[in-house]
């Protein structure tokens, strides 16, 4: 009888001293201290709501974070700055990823990452594209926030039907240019001044304004190219006859919008998940008329090419490469953009603080409301969680609009467009020149376009410039086989 008690006795302060053991090493474990900076601390602004979504993250990361929080619309300057300073933040976003991944790991300002995200259950089901795209000479060093962004023709079907405009969402470049001729007294085309937006028109005729493979894997300069002649010639027609905006080369993003939204343009250039927005500010400023959008995934060219303009990944977040704790630091980020939790704090905020819930829909709370905070769905789209998997308990304002919106984009990625990136550290000489050598295709482009330098003349002064640069040892360098 007393063996039998002894034993049990013994059993019990064993599992006691088990969980006592188990729960000591977790508590025992100092907090990492992480510095984030990034402009998403939920979808408010209030000072004291971005608090409680800092410190609902550190309780759910075992984190200790200094926040710094800085609005969307100066991040870009104010982190370049606080990088330059050598203060880099454990962890920060990127923006202009595509761009900006490689040119702070050249500045010594990312770690490499490959070693802990490796170590990431939520990164293993990530398609690997993702990742490569921030790879630099072969290494991670940046963690994509979301999945490719893709622009689209926005077409307001409303306006073309009264000039009679009848177009496929996949026309071709001849049966675009013939039904917008038919548009008169508003703008056809409205497009943004940005020249990043051109390979919209570029891989429609095969051609690309940087160094890509051919058939044969083999690296070509596709700007200075018979189909980019060809392509450029077409644009420039469109901007001579009118389709094309004549105020393309001043026109921001705002203007691009709002011309779309007030019925100045027919059709504009723009991501495909803005059809909420659209489809909100046009029914606002004119609740008379009923919004009848239709995306173009593509103009289709001769040879049957082009796509939507896929600018791959836009946002990314990096780890310091000083930082103590660059697994807490990638754990974090994995936790913010990879899990529901973590995704709905950051991008919406929190319930009871940003927002109430009352039968099926949410209230904002007045503190969320005077810090500028909407509820929008677009917010939480396009991530590599599912928006069915986030289970907010209540249905967003332009949620309903979400059955149109996946119908209308259905087909989208079957016409993703080319993204071509030439891989750091694949030509010393490319890493070096690289920066003036697009300013300048850019520059030429739009000059030929716009008609104030023949094809001719273009392509003569981007010959003598290619050849100033050794862009011959730039193709050299790239098929090269790396050891």
């Amino acid at each position: 009888m007393w063996n039998a008690k002894r034993t049990v006795l013994l059993v019990v302060i064993g599992l006691l001293t088990l969980t006592l053991m188990s729960a000591a090493g977790f508590t025992a474990k100092a907090p990492a201290n992480l510095t984030v900076c990034m402009p998403n601390w939920g979808a408010s602004t209030d000072p004291g709501l971005q608090e409680a979504v800092k410190d609902y993250m550190e309780k759910q990361t075992k984190t200790s974070i200094k926040m710094l929080a800085i609005p969307m619309n100066a991040y870009s300057d104010k982190i370049n700055v606080l990088l330059a300073s050598g203060d880099i933040p454990d962890v920060y976003r990127v923006t202009k990823a595509m761009v900006n991944v490689q040119a702070y790991t050249n500045r010594g300002y990312t770690a490499e990452l490959d070693k802990y995200v490796r170590k990431v259950k939520e990164f293993r089901k990530i398609d690997r594209k993702y990742f490569n795209y921030m790879r630099v000479n072969g290494k991670i060093h940046a963690i994509p926030m979301g999945k490719e962004s893709e622009k689209v023709l926005w077409t307001r079907k409303d306006i073309l039907d009264k000039y009679g405009v009848k177009l496929s969402s996949t026309p071709t470049t001849e049966e675009f240019y013939n039904e917008m001729k038919k548009v008169k007294d508003i703008i056809p085309l409205s497009f943004p001044k940005f020249m990043d937006n051109m390979p919209f028109f570029y891989s429609t005729f095969g051609a690309y304004d940087e160094f890509i493979k051919n058939k044969r894997g083999k690296y070509y300069d596709a700007f200075n190219s018979p189909e980019m002649k060809e392509c450029l010639k077409y644009v420039n027609r469109l901007y001579k006859e009118g389709i094309l905006d004549k105020e393309f080369p001043t026109c921001d993003n705002t203007t691009l919008r709002n011309n779309l939204i007030s019925g100045k343009a027919a059709v504009n250039l723009d991501y495909d998940n803005r059809y909420f927005y659209y489809y909100g500010e046009i029914t606002r400023l004119t609740p008379n008329i009923k919004p009848d959008l239709h995306p173009l995934f593509r103009l289709t060219g001769p040879k049957g090419l082009g796509g939507t303009l896929n600018e791959a990944v836009q946002d990314a977040y990096a780890v310091s490469p000083k930082s103590k704790a660059p697994q807490a630091a990638t754990d974090l980020i994995a936790w913010m953009y990879y899990t529901p939790d973590g995704l709905k704090a950051v991008r919406i905020g929190l319930p009871g603080k940003h927002y109430t819930i009352e039968g099926n829909n949410a209230k904002l709370t007045p503190q969320a409301e005077s810090g500028g905070m909407t509820l929008d769905l677009t917010q939480v789209m396009k991530m590599f969680v599912d928006v069915d998997q986030l289970n907010f308990g209540f249905k967003f304002p332009n949620e309903d609009m979400n059955s149109t919106y996946l119908k209308l984009t259905k087909d989208i990625s079957k016409y993703s467009g080319p993204k071509h990136v030439v891989p750091a550290g694949a030509s010393p000489t490319y890493d070096r020149v690289g920066p003036s050598l697009v300013k300048k295709r850019q520059e030429l482009a739009l000059k030929m376009i716009l008609g104030t330098s023949s094809i001719e003349e273009g392509f003569k002064e981007y010959e003598a410039f290619f050849k100033s640069i050794n862009g011959d040892q730039i193709i050299k360098e790239l098929n090269t086989k790396k050891k």
